[in-house]
C-alpha cells in the first residue's frame, strides 16, 4: 500500500511480509513524486494483476508507520531481467497470445458453424409450419365450399318447403279440397259397402231358396224389397259386386297415398326445420371460425403446442381477480379502465370477475393494492383487453393502456423520492391562499386514483379521491377549482397555476381518470372565479384522511401484462371450443348429405372423363398436325429470284445470294428472368437481366458459367458490350462497370456515368463509348475507363448509338446524329418521320434504322436519302446489318431476313408467338435470340 502527501512525501507500506518494514521518502519535486508512482503502479500491475492501493492524506506521520527493521531483518536481493530476457518473455507471451487468437477463432467459427445450422434447422421448421398452414388453409377453403353447397341444398329445400306450404292449409293440413274429397269418397265407400252387403246376404237366402227348390217369383219380389236399386236383377248381382269392390279397393288405395305423402311430408319439414336450425348455428360460428387474429390459435392448428399452453407461465397472480359485487349477473367485465372485455354469458363464470373501486368505499382506503388496479368502466368507453399494446420491456411500458396517459418522471429531489418509479400522470406547481390570505406554494399530483396536494417538503396537505370528484371549474387566470361530491365531509379546493397548459393537462388527467373509474365528471369554464362562491373552508368536525401509497409501475407492468395473457387465454381456449362445435356441426351435415356429394361426384367424375377423352382426342389431332408440318418443313425450299436454295445444304451469309439458313434444332437455355440484351463470342453468350445481374453461359454444355453480381449492378442492365474476354455494361443505376469474364469479377466501376440510365454501351481496344437518357454520349479510354469527353446535342435521351473507326451514329426519338469523334463534331443529321426510332446498326456507309410502326429505314450516308421495308406489323426492338443483309425483330414476334440491296424480305428466319423478341446476335455461323425468359441458339 502507498500513502502520498500533498506535496512531495511518500509512504512505501507493505503489510502482506511480516519481516519487511515500512519506507518513508521525501521527493525534492512532486513531478519525481508522480513518476515513481506510475512506474510503480505499471509493475504491481504486470506482476500481481491487480491495481496499487495508493491513498493521498494530507500529512505522512512517522509514528504511523513500522519502520523499524524487525529482527533478523537480511536484505534480500531480487535478480534483475535483461532487455534479452524480457524480450523472450514479451515474444512467449505474443505466442501465447496468438494461440489465444486461435483459439478464439475457432471458437468463433464453431459458433458460426453451429448458428448456421441452427438456421438452417429454424427455416426447416419455418417451411414445415408453412406447409402445415397451408394445408389447414386449403381444408378450411374445402369446408367453406362444402359449407357454400350445404347453403345451396338449403336454398332448394326451403324453396320446395314454400311450394309445399302453398298447398296447405294455415295450420299445415291438407287442402281442404282434398279434405272433402275424402270424406265424399268415405260415405260413398259406407253406402257401397253397405249396399254389397246388402246384397250379399240376398245372394245367400237365394241360393238356399234354389237349392230347396221351392221358391216362386213373388218371394222372390219380397227378398228384393229391402233393396230396391237392385229390384228385378237378383239374379245378375254379382258382376255388379265386383265392380264395386274394385271402386271400393281403389278408393282406399288412394287413401292410403295421401295418407302415406303426408306423413312423409311432416317428416320432410321436421328433418327441413333441424337442419335449418344446424345452418344457422354454423353461420353465427362462421365469422370466428379459422379467422382468429392471435398467431398462437393458428399456431395451435398447426397441430403444436396451443396457445393457451405459451401463455399459461405469462400470467399474473391470480389475487388480482376477486368477487364482484354484482354477483356475475350478465356477461363478466374483464379488464382496466377503457380496456373492459366483455365475456359471452356462456363462457363466464359467475363467481368470479374483475373488482371495482369507487363510491364512498375507496376514500376510505389506504395504498393501491394489486385487486385494485382493475375496475369495470362506463359502457360508452369499452375496449377489448387482448387490445391493449402492451410493450415487450418495462423501459418501453411509459404510457398507462388503460387510461391513455403517459407517465410523469418525478425530478431528482430528495423529499419525493417515494414517488419515484411510480404511476404517476400529472406533477406541478401551482399556489393556495390560506386563511389569512397569504398566497403558499403547493404541489399537486395526479395517481389514477387519487389526487393530492403538498408542500415543498413533500408532506401531503390534501388527498381527495378522483371517484369523489363531482367537477372542475375552470377560469382565464389559471385557477381551478375542484368540487368534491360530498360537501358535508370534504370541501372545495381552489388552487392557482402559472401557465395554461398546466391547466389543460390537470383537467385532461382528471377526465380520463374519472372515465377509467367509471364516473362522469364535468368541467365548467367561466371567466373569473370567486372565492366567496365555493365552500374552501372545512366543515366541522372535519377529518382529512392522508393515507397515499403510490403504486409502483413495475407492479402495473406485470398486472397489466398478466391480465392481457389471462385473456388472450381464455379467448383462445373459448375459440377452440367454439371450433369444435363447428367442426361437429359440420360433420354431421356433411354426414346427412355424404351420399348425395357422392352422387354428385359421380357425375362430375364422368363429365371430367369426356372431357379429358376429348382433350385426348384434340391433342392426338395437333400432334398429327405437327407431323404433318415437321415434314412440310424438311421439304421446303426458298425461292430468291431464279435461284433456288435447297435446305439441307449449307450456305455463306456473305456469299450466297439468298436466306440465311439454319438446318439444325436450336440449343434451349431458361433463365429464371427476362432477358434484356444478349451477345455472344466464341463459346460464351452473355445475357442481362431486370435484377441487375449478368449471366454468362456456355454454348457447348448449354449451361451457366457464371453470374456476374458481386459489386454489381443495383437495378436494370439493359446495355453492355462483350468481345471475348473483356465487358463493359451499364444500367439504370447510371453506372458503367469493366467485367473480367475469366476471374468473375468488377475491375472498374463508374457510378453517375450519366444523369440517368445508360442506354447503350460498345467499346474497341483503344475507346469506349456510353449513352444515357441525359441526351448525352462520354468517351471513356477502354482499359481505365476515364472519361475523354462528352457529345452533347441531344435533346432528349439517346435511345441508341453505333460507331465504326472514327464514324459514331446516335439517334433520340425522331433524329440520327452523325459525328465525328476526335473531332467531337456533327457531321449530318437525319430526321425520321416513320413514328420514332428504337434501334440502328451501320455498316460502312450504310445505316439501318427501325422503329414504332413497323417500318425499316435503309439510309445511305453519302446521300442522306432512304428507302423504307415494311413487313413488320408492330413495333421493331432490334435491327442488324452485315453488308447486303439485315435482320429484324418486332413485337408482332417474328424475327424476319431482308436483302438491303434489292429491298426484299427473305422471310420469316423464326417466330416467337405470343412472345417477342427484343434482343438477339447473329454473325458467321450462330444465332442467338432472347426470347422472354429463354435463350435459343441456332449453329449451322
Amino acid at each position: 500500500m502507498l500513502r502520498s502527501l500533498v506535496g512531495s512525501e511518500m509512504c512505501i507500506r507493505d503489510r502482506v511480509i511480516p519481516s519487511e518494514y515500512d519506507i518513508v521518502l521525501r521527493m525534492d519535486r512532486k513531478q519525481e513524486r508522480d513518476d515513481l508512482l506510475k512506474v510503480l503502479s505499471a509493475v504491481y500491475l504486470r506482476m500481481v494483476s491487480t491495481e496499487l492501493n495508493i491513498q493521498t492524506v494530507k500529512e505522512v506521520k512517522p509514528n504511523q508507520y513500522h519502520m523499524d527493521k524487525p529482527a533478523g531483518y537480511q536484505l534480500q536481493r531480487i535478480p534483475q531481467r535483461s532487455r534479452a530476457n524480457l524480450q523472450k518473455s514479451l515474444a512467449t507471451i505474443e505466442e501465447q497470445q496468438e494461440e489465444r487468437n486461435q483459439a478464439i477463432l475457432s471458437v468463433q467459427s464453431a459458433l458460426e458453424q453451429e448458428h448456421r445450422q441452427q438456421t438452417l434447422n429454424k427455416k426447416g421448421e419455418i417451411q414445415s409450419m408453412q406447409e402445415k398452414l397451408d394445408e389447414a388453409t386449403a381444408r378450411l377453403k374445402q369446408q367453406q365450399e362444402e359449407l357454400e353447397k350445404l347453403r345451396a341444398a338449403f336454398a332448394k329445400c326451403k324453396k320446395r318447403r314454400e311450394e309445399i306450404d302453398s298447398q296447405l292449409g294455415a295450420q299445415g293440413q291438407t287442402p281442404m279440397n282434398k279434405d272433402a274429397k275424402i270424406k265424399e269418397l268415405a260415405e260413398v265407400v259406407e253406402a257401397l259397402t253397405a249396399s254389397v252387403q246388402k246384397a250379399s246376404e240376398e245372394r245367400q237366402r237365394m241360393e238356399a231358396i234354389r237349392r230347396a227348390g221351392d221358391f216362386e217369383v213373388r218371394e222372390l219380389d219380397d227378398i228384393d224389397e229391402d233393396v230396391p236399386r237392385l229390384r228385378g236383377r237378383s239374379l245378375h248381382h254379382q258382376g255388379l259386386i265386383e265392380v264395386l269392390q274394385r271402386q271400393v279397393a281403389d278408393k282406399n288405395k288412394e287413401i292410403s297415398e295421401l295418407s302415406k305423402r303426408q306423413m312423409e311430408f311432416q317428416n320432410r319439414q321436421i328433418e327441413l326445420k333441424r337442419k335449418q336450425d344446424q345452418l344457422k348455428e354454423l353461420e353465427q360460428s362462421l365469422p370466428n371460425y379459422g379467422t382468429s387474429k392471435s398467431d398462437a390459435s393458428q399456431f395451435s392448428i398447426l397441430g403444436g403446442p396451443t396457445a393457451a399452453e405459451m401463455l399459461d407461465g405469462a400470467g399474473a397472480d391470480s389475487s388480482y381477480i376477486r368477487a364482484s359485487g354484482d354477483g356475475g349477473r350478465g356477461a363478466v367485465k374483464a379488464g382496466f379502465g377503457d380496456s373492459a372485455y366483455s365475456v359471452p354469458p356462456r363462457y363466464q363464470d359467475p363467481s368470479v370477475s374483475f373488482g371495482a373501486r369507487g363510491g364512498a368505499s375507496s376514500s376510505a382506503g389506504g395504498g393501491l393494492n394489486d385487486s385494485k388496479v382493475f375496475s369495470t368502466p362506463s359502457k360508452d368507453n369499452r375496449f377489448e383487453t387482448r387490445d391493449l399494446d402492451v410493450p415487450s420491456t418495462l423501459d418501453e411500458f411509459t404510457e398507462d393502456p388503460r387510461t391513455g396517459l403517459p407517465f410523469v418522471t418525478v425530478q431528482k429531489r430528495e423529499q419525493f423520492r417515494w414517488l419515484y418509479d411510480s404511476v404517476l400522470f400529472f406533477f406541478e406547481e401551482c399556489s393556495k391562499i390560506n386563511k389569512r390570505g397569504r398566497v403558499e406554494k403547493r404541489i399537486m399530483f395526479v395517481t389514477d386514483r387519487e389526487l393530492a396536494l403538498c408542500n415543498d417538503q413533500g408532506k401531503i396537505r390534501r388527498q381527495l379521491m378522483i371517484t369523489d370528484i363531482e367537477r372542475v371549474t375552470i377560469d382565464e387566470n389559471f385557477n381551478v377549482v375542484v368540487h368534491p361530491t360530498d360537501l358535508k365531509s370534504e370541501h372545495d379546493l381552489l388552487v392557482r397555476f402559472k401557465q395554461q397548459k398546466d391547466v389543460e393537462l390537470l383537467v385532461k388527467v382528471l377526465r380520463n381518470c374519472s372515465q377509467f373509474l367509471g364516473r362522469n365528471m364535468t368541467v365548467t369554464k367561466i371567466p373569473h372565479i370567486q372565492q366567496n362562491n365555493y365552500k374552501l373552508e372545512k366543515p366541522q368536525n372535519y377529518e382529512g384522511k392522508i393515507d397515499f401509497a403510490a403504486q409502483k409501475r413495475s407492479d402495473l407492468y406485470k398486472i397489466v401484462l398478466g391480465a392481457r395473457n389471462r385473456r388472450a387465454k381464455e379467448q383462445l381456449n373459448r375459440d377452440a371450443a367454439q371450433r369444435s362445435e363447428d367442426m361437429e356441426v359440420a360433420e354431421r351435415i356433411r354426414e346427412d348429405l355424404r351420399g348425395e356429394m357422392a352422387l354428385r361426384h359421380e357425375r362430375e367424375f364422368l363429365q371430367l372423363r369426356q372431357q379429358l377423352n376429348t382433350i385426348d382426342q384434340n391433342l392426338r389431332d395437333k400432334q398429327n398436325d405437327i407431323r404433318l408440318l415437321h415434314k412440310k418443313i424438311e421439304n421446303h425450299k426458298c425461292m430468291v429470284g431464279s435461284t433456288a436454295v435447297a435446305t439441307h445444304q449449307p450456305m455463306d451469309l456473305y456469299e450466297t445470294h439468298g436466306i440465311y439458313w439454319i438446318p439444325t434444332d436450336p440449343v434451349v437455355m431458361e433463365c429464371t428472368m427476362e432477358i434484356l440484351h444478349v451477345m455472344f463470342q466464341d463459346n460464351f453468350i452473355v445475357t442481362s437481366h431486370p435484377n441487375g445481374f449478368i449471366n454468362v453461359w456456355q454454348i457447348s454444355d448449354a449451361s451457366l458459367y457464371r453470374t456476374l453480381k458481386t459489386n454489381g449492378h443495383t437495378a436494370r442492365v439493359t446495355a453492355f458490350h462483350f468481345d471475348g474476354h473483356d465487358l463493359v455494361s451499364g444500367g439504370h443505376d447510371s453506372s458503367l462497370r469493366r467485367w473480367s469474364i475469366t476471374e468473375g469479377l468488377c475491375v472498374r466501376a463508374i457510378h453517375h456515368a450519366h444523369n440517368g440510365p445508360v442506354t447503350g454501351v460498345q467499346f474497341d481496344a483503344f475507346k469506349c463509348v456510353s449513352s444515357g437518357g441525359d441526351g448525352v454520349l462520354n468517351v471513356w479510354d477502354t482499359v481505365s475507363l476515364k472519361k475523354k469527353k462528352t457529345l452533347t446535342g441531344h435533346r432528349s435521351g439517346v435511345v441508341c448509338f453505333k460507331f465504326e473507326g472514327n464514324t459514331l451514329a446516335s439517334a433520340d426519338w425522331g433524329w440520327v446524329f452523325i459525328w465525328d469523334i476526335d473531332r467531337g463534331l456533327v457531321l449530318k443529321t437525319l430526321r425520321d418521320d416513320n413514328g420514332g426510332i428504337m434501334s440502328l446498326d451501320m455498316c460502312g456507309i450504310t445505316l439501318l434504322t427501325g422503329g414504332a410502326g413497323g417500318i425499316l429505314s435503309v439510309w445511305n450516308l453519302n446521300t442522306s436519302e432512304s428507302e423504307q421495308l415494311d413487313g413488320h406489323t408492330d413495333d421493331i426492338h432490334c435491327v442488324q446489318l452485315q453488308q447486303n443483309f439485315a435482320v429484324s425483330s418486332s413485337s408482332d414476334g417474328s424475327i424476319q431476313m431482308w436483302q438491303v440491296r434489292s429491298m426484299i424480305s427473305l422471310g420469316v428466319f423464326h417466330s416467337c408467338v405470343p412472345l417477342e423478341c427484343k434482343r438477339f446476335h447473329f454473325k458467321a455461323n450462330r444465332f442467338v435470340v432472347g426470347e422472354g425468359n429463354t435463350i435459343k441458339v441456332w449453329t449451322r
